[in-house]
């Protein structure tokens, strides 16, 4: 988890095992030591990581970014 500006905020943690097609991530509004994050703008990397002996394939990255909005 990044901020907009592009300070890491931390790591919401890893879904191993996913299937390939749509998958939907929560973000519960808390940074990797649990503190509430701040309203604003931030960016979720998604990494997939290619199935062990693969050899030579790499890893799919994708930045999607998104807003945190006032209750």
């Amino acid at each position: 988890l990044w901020s907009a500006k592009g300070r890491r905020v931390g790591c919401p943690g890893p879904r191993p095992d996913l299937l390939p097609g749509r998958s939907a991530v929560g973000v519960p509004g808390r940074d990797g030591n649990g503190k509430v994050l701040r309203r604003g703008r931030y960016v979720i990397r998604l990494v997939a990581e290619p199935p062990a002996g693969d050899v030579g394939a790499q890893p799919t990255v994708r930045d999607v970014p998104f807003r945190l909005l006032p209750r």
